[in-house]
């Protein structure tokens, strides 16, 4: 008798900073971020505050990553048009930088 065992669903892990600043660099995010807070800066200062917050957390995971892209995509459309910052691009990325080895 066989017996098929289903592989685990893939679930991401927390990037440490270093690796989400991987993550911003080879996507090309980082640019985007910046171009953001610029933006913000002088137009919202209370999404600017949140945006430059969570630059400098402490991990970082994929599902508020995805959540604060949303929240700011329309802004992200104005500063970087051609920046794909799809789900599914962010998630490939973010695979690439949890194998990253440092």
């Amino acid at each position: 008798m066989i017996i098929k065992v289903n592989p685990a669903p893939y679930v991401p892990s927390d990037l440490s900073p270093r690796r989400f600043a991987y993550l911003l660099a080879i996507t090309g995010l980082d640019d985007v971020w910046s171009a953001l807070e610029a933006e913000l800066k002088g137009t919202d200062r209370a999404a600017f505050a949140q945006i430059k917050a969570q630059r400098s957390a402490v991990s970082f995971s994929q599902a508020k990553t995805l959540g604060l892209v949303a929240m700011f995509a329309d802004a992200a459309k104005r500063v970087a048009p051609e920046a794909d910052l799809s789900d599914d691009a962010i998630k490939a990325a973010w695979i690439i930088a949890e194998q990253e080895k440092f």
